[in-house]
C-alpha cells in the first residue's frame, strides 16, 4: 500500500548511524554528519578548519553555532535548489528565491536571491538580498504574503 511505502520511506530518510570512532564514519557520495557542541566559540572555528583542510566536503553551522552540517561539497542547499527550479520545475534562478536562517542556507547565494530571516546569523543576512521578520513572528509567511501579493 501506498501508506505502507510512505513509512518505509520516512524511516529510511530518519534513520541515522551512531559511530564512536572516526575511520567508521560511512561516507559515501551522499552523507550528512552532524556534528554538536557546547560552546559556539568552538564550534565556528572547527567548522572553517574542517572546510579548510578537507576540501571534497561543505561544512556549515546551524542550530545558534551549536552544530556543523558536513556533506559532499556536490550536496548543497543551493546546488539542490537548482536542481529543482531547472530540471523538475523547468524555471531559472530568477523566478526563484531561498528563505533560510542558517549558515547552511549560505550556498545559495551562488545560485539565487537568499532571504534571510532577521534571527539568521549577520554574516548570512549581509550576503542576503532581503532580510525578513524573524521566523517567531510568522516571518516565514510574512515574506511568502509579500511574495504572493
Amino acid at each position: 500500500s501506498i501508506e505502507s511505502k510512505e513509512s518505509e520511506y520516512v524511516n529510511e530518510m530518519l534513520s541515522y548511524t551512531k559511530v564512536g570512532e572516526y575511520e567508521d564514519i560511512p561516507i559515501n557520495d551522499n552523507f550528512k554528519i552532524v556534528l554538536w557542541g557546547k560552546s559556539v566559540e568552538v564550534m565556528w572555528p572547527l567548522c572553517k578548519q574542517l572546510n579548510r583542510e578537507i576540501e571534497t566536503i561543505s561544512a556549515a553551522i546551524s542550530t545558534e553555532g551549536y552544530t556543523i552540517e558536513i556533506t559532499n561539497k556536490l550536496a548543497t542547499k543551493g546546488i539542490g535548489n537548482m536542481y529543482v527550479v531547472e530540471k523538475l520545475l523547468n524555471q531559472t534562478a530568477e523566478q526563484a528565491v531561498h528563505i533560510g536562517d542558517s549558515m547552511n542556507d549560505f550556498s545559495v547565494v551562488d545560485f539565487m536571491d537568499l532571504v534571510a530571516m532577521e534571527n539568521a546569523p549577520e554574516s548570512l543576512k549581509s550576503r542576503a538580498k532581503y532580510v525578513g521578520p524573524h521566523y517567531k513572528e510568522g516571518g516565514f509567511a510574512k515574506i511568502i504574503d509579500l511574495m504572493v501579493d
